[in-house]
Order: structure tokens, then sequence, then C-alpha cells
């Protein structure tokens, strides 16, 4: 259960990255995030990420996707997500409290050194070639 809650956790979130990236017609309406998947969500800019910062982005990325405003999402509003299975995520909905919990229990598994933040470096993000120039 575990494995499937972060394995789903992270591939909405990169379903979500990626769909921004491509700016398919159902994110036109959607804020742009940074082209720094970290930045985006530290929101303090302390380069570090906590619990709560965390679960407002993944509930800021669920409100950006869910466009009939049903309050969950269907597989045509998350196109690319899978299962831990690797298969798509068809007849599946994806509630906003789905996406908070799986986040919390990707938190706990990511938190290495169980400090109550997560670093790039424990996320596994490198940094935006933007971003490094600078």
């Amino acid at each position: 259960m575990l494995f499937k809650t972060v394995v789903l956790f992270v591939s909405i979130l990169f379903s979500l990255r990626s769909a921004w990236a491509a700016e398919t017609p159902a994110l036109a309406k959607a804020a742009k995030p940074p082209a720094d998947l970290f930045v985006s969500m530290d929101f303090d800019r302390d380069d570090r990420v906590n619990r709560e910062e965390l679960r407002n982005f993944m509930a800021r990325l669920f409100t950006d996707q869910d466009n009939n405003r049903d309050g969950s999402l269907t597989p045509k509003e998350l196109p690319d997500a899978v299962d831990a299975d690797g298969k798509r995520i068809a007849k599946k909905k994806v509630r906003v409290e789905d996406m908070i919990g799986a986040s919390d229990i990707a938190f706990d598994n990511l938190d290495k050194n169980q400090d109550g933040f997560l670093t790039r470096e424990e996320m596994n993000i490198p940094v935006a070639p933007a971003q490094a120039k600078n």
C-alpha cells in the first residue's frame, strides 16, 4: 500500500509537470509554474520544502487540473498518471485528499534525515538550467 501511494504521488506530480511543460489545451488556463519544480514548491524560498509547502503545492496542482471543478481528477484531466504497476489510471478518479495523503506518505519516505524538510537532493530534483547560471 505504501509503495503504491508513493508511486501514485510521484506519477501525479510528474504527469502534471509534463503537462505544464507541454502546455496542453487543458492547462491553458493554469498558471505557468517556474522552470524549476523545486522552486515552485518552496513557497518561503528557504531552499527546503516542508510538509505544508508540499501539501499546498499538490492542492494547487489539483485545482489547476480539475477543469470541471467536480473535486476529482478524471483520466482526461490527468492523462499521463500511472499506478504502481505502470498501468495508466484509466478508470480511477483522484481526489485532492488522495493527492495530499500521497504527498504526506511521500514526504515521510523522502525525508531521509527526518528533519521535517525536503531538500533538492532528497527529492532528486536537479537545478533548472536558468537557476544554475545565477
